[in-house]
């Protein structure tokens, strides 16, 4: 009988910081941007926290075979995170958030060498905390 109490205490503060998680409903906690395309073409969209650095350029081409970063012209799609946007983006080295759309069919088409070196995006948001608390955590393009 000690062993079955012993493994309750030892799962109660785990359980409790579950239960505690998932009833949580913190309106101060966003875990995903939206991104929607008003556009008549298809777009990609990727988030960068390292602002102003933009060495994600010097990456490969982080899209290939990942749809989720790929939205159609006329809908919605979203940025995700694991953690709340504010937890990180109240860091001093991450307090500013870059989201860069890039043109599907550049992507899918143009080398990833050449989209780097010509900076070849359509558009560049910077965004700040209190940029995307005013934009009600979307962002549409254009």
């Amino acid at each position: 009988m000690k062993t079955h109490y012993k493994n309750i205490y030892i799962r109660l503060p785990y359980f409790i910081v579950v239960l505690f998680t998932l009833g949580c409903n913190d309106k101060d906690c966003h875990k995903e941007i939206g991104i929607i395309n008003n556009s008549n073409k298809s777009i990609y969209i990727f988030e960068y926290t390292f602002y102003p650095d933009t060495t994600m350029m010097t990456y490969n081409n982080p899209f290939p075979g990942n749809p989720h970063y790929k939205t159609l012209p006329h809908t919605e799609n979203y940025i995700q995170s694991r953690d709340c946007f504010e937890s990180f983006m109240t860091h001093p080295q991450a307090d500013t958030s870059m989201i860069f759309i890039f043109d599907a069919n550049v992507i899918e088409t143009v080398p990833w060498d050449t989209i780097r070196a010509k900076y070849l995006f359509l558009k560049r948001y910077d965004l700040s905390l209190m940029d995307l608390e005013n934009m009600n955590w979307t962002i549409t393009y254009p």
